[in-house]
């Protein structure tokens, strides 16, 4: 397979619970309604308000997308129901990437997962060597759903991700996970680096130990800076506080992927912040 193909108008592809078919102009009520929830907009670069003629001007793009044969753009839909959930897309550049979105009444269901292993799978039937599947590191839900389809992290693009800013598309900028599944990669997920901590994370009732979160940049800076804190560490410097907000960013994404997760110790009662533990998993 090869961008510029143009066979791809009619090609459904489907899985165990779902079929990715062509876009049709009756799909655009349910889109905008689905993507004028204001949870789709934290990480899609959107129009703002979402607007009928928003979906029109998509659906149209989909479809020139799919006869010019520069990407392969599905609408994500139930087999038993035939509901429209989400949106998966193979785009067949020199770099090919695999995108998605899931309707918030259709999330936790393991719906994107499976669309991405449908179209990995469909993309090396036809040559393609390597694919890529990239989320913005705070988006937890899209990192998992890259191990549960089998890609495998590579790394992280700072400031990866610039989109939007034009028209009524807000700018969005911020570091980049990047994962890749290969055809000869060995078949199933990849298990998370460290297992899911409970709701509420681990308590004994005085302290609790919760993944480390953007809200600890503030305390985890100040902790860092301490005096003690610098001359009982490994360089003697007080660290650069954008590197610390950064940290605090992707802690989520390192609990997921490794090799260290950072756990924030906060005050049960009260919530605040009191300290920090790191886990290495060396080997």
């Amino acid at each position: 397979m090869i961008p510029g193909d143009p066979s791809l108008a009619d090609v459904v592809l489907t899985g165990p619970r779902l079929t990715l078919r062509p876009w049709q102009q009756s799909d655009g009520d349910r889109v905008c309604a689905i993507l004028q929830d204001g949870r789709m907009h934290e990480f899609l670069a959107l129009p703002h308000p979402y607007l009928p003629e928003d979906a029109e001007q998509a659906l149209a793009r989909f479809a020139v997308s799919r006869a010019d044969g520069t990407a392969l753009e599905c609408a994500v839909a139930e087999t038993d129901t035939g509901r429209l959930v989400g949106s998966a897309t193979v785009r067949l550049s020199d770099d090919p990437e695999i995108g998605y979105w899931i309707a918030t009444d259709a999330q936790g269901s393991g719906y994107a997962a499976e669309a991405s292993i449908v179209l990995a799978r469909w993309g090396f039937a036809r040559s393609l060597r390597r694919i890529r599947l990239c989320c913005d590191v705070r988006n937890l839900a899209s990192a998992g759903t890259a191990l549960r389809a089998g890609f495998r992290f590579e790394g992280i693009s700072r400031n990866g991700i610039t989109s939007g800013g034009t028209g009524r598309v807000p700018e969005h900028r911020g570091d980049l996970a990047r994962f890749a599944r290969l055809p000869d990669d060995p078949p199933g997920r990849v298990e998370p680096a460290f297992p899911p901590l409970p709701d509420g994370g681990l308590t004994d009732g005085v302290v609790t130990l919760r993944l480390t979160q953007p809200v600890d940049a503030e305390p985890f800076f100040e902790q860092e800076s301490d005096p003690v804190t610098v001359a009982n560490g490994f360089t003697g410097r007080e660290p650069a506080r954008p590197a610390v907000e950064a940290a605090t960013r992707r802690a989520g994404l390192d609990w997921l992927v490794g090799p260290t997760g950072a756990l924030s110790i906060v005050d049960t009662r009260t919530g605040r912040f009191a300290g920090a533990l790191r886990l290495r998993r060396p080997g």
